[in-house]
């Protein structure tokens, strides 16, 4: 490049496009650097957003699986409470029976008094 021969280029040809490539080159730059800078912040922050999503599918997925497995073992004290809650409510059931019962001798004598024979016959044979 240095020789001043016909094959190649001056020197100071080759000086000259190059300070107009690296102008050129500056100017784009500078007039693309808000847009360059803009998008990598855009793309920083969907790939934190991506990374968030793809934690938080991963905590529900392994939450679900433990939840499975809870749902899915016996458990024998559940049976217990079930068998136990309807014993009780099988026992809460007599003991209304039997109060309604103890309340039937007074209320068939006060229908009695009354005269209400037909009412005391009704309650007395909705009652049994």
């Amino acid at each position: 490049m240095m020789d001043s021969s016909s094959l190649g280029k001056s020197y100071d040809e080759f000086c000259f496009y190059y300070e107009q490539l690296n102008e050129s080159l500056d100017g784009i730059v500078n007039e693309y650097y808000g847009g360059f800078n803009e998008s990598i912040l855009t793309f920083s922050g969907l790939h934190d957003k991506i990374h968030d999503a793809t934690m938080s599918v991963s905590h529900i997925k392994n939450n679900l699986q433990r939840v499975r497995r809870m749902i899915t073992e016996e458990r024998g004290s559940l049976d217990q409470l079930y068998t136990k809650s309807n014993q009780l409510g099988a026992i809460v059931t007599i003991l209304n029976r039997i109060e309604e019962v103890k309340r039937l001798p007074d209320e068939m004598a006060g229908y009695i008094a009354d005269k209400k024979f037909l009412t005391a016959a009704g309650k007395l044979v909705q009652d049994m």
